[in-house]
């Protein structure tokens, strides 16, 4: 991975990121056409490697979501399944990947933000925030005690708080562990932190690699999406 770290934060207009971001529109050099919709919902969307996959699987907005065929472990050891019965939450409208490591600054940056200006601003509105932490420090692979400790310090938690059935969305995001860096594909060069938002069909709706003052770009994003 890159291990250059850009720190400074200018206008809103101009993005801050760990390494190099690849330009807009690029997925990895591959000239790809529009998604066609095939993942019609979040229950049956179909997981790569599943039966018949999904050829509109891609990186970039207007592509299905390529969730990762591996569970991810949350900070205290669970389990977390991108596409099952708790995954596809009714009330859920769209959702915010967040893919960050600890050395990188315009990281921190974001997850001192995301409480307020993401989970607590739109969690009223069905969005739902998940971060990926990819290496500590060090740049070695995050663990549990790195993970529960980012949280602290960025005021951040390990999982909403589950009322009955659903998940209160404003109470939290889901933090997660990915040591094996299965995420790559979406933070070219090594560039961090990359953002996605995916609505409940499956498909990606944004996806900067970056992060714009006070998360501008990504707020900016989700009025528009929520019609705010």
């Amino acid at each position: 991975m890159n291990e250059r770290v850009i720190g400074s934060i200018a206008a809103a207009a101009l993005l801050a990121a760990c390494g190099g971001a690849a330009p807009a529109g690029d997925d990895g050099g591959i000239v790809i056409a529009p998604d066609t919709g095939a993942a019609s919902n979040c229950a049956n969307h179909i997981p790569v490697g599943g039966v018949g996959g999904d050829p509109d699987y891609g990186t970039t907005v207007g592509r299905s979501f390529r969730e990762f065929s591996t569970p991810l472990q949350d900070c205290n050891g669970g389990s977390h399944t991108f596409y099952d019965a708790t995954y596809c939450d009714a009330g859920t409208t769209y959702t915010v990947i967040s893919i960050a490591a600890g050395w990188c600054h315009p990281c921190q940056m974001e997850s001192d933000l995301l409480t307020a200006n993401v989970v607590q601003a739109y969690g009223p509105h069905g969005v739902r925030v998940v971060q990926l932490l990819v290496q500590d420090p060090s740049y070695q692979v995050p663990n549990g005690s790195f993970c529960n400790t980012w949280v602290t310090t960025h005021g951040l938690s390990v999982t909403p708080t589950l009322m009955g059935s659903h998940y209160d969305l404003t109470t939290g995001n889901v933090e997660l562990i990915d040591p094996m860096q299965i995420s790559n594909i979406y933070f070219p060069d090594g560039s961090l932190p990359s953002t996605l938002i995916i609505d409940n069909h499956g498909v990606i709706r944004f996806h900067e690699d970056g992060a714009s003052e006070s998360l501008a770009s990504l707020t900016s994003e989700l009025d528009s999406l929520l019609g705010l």
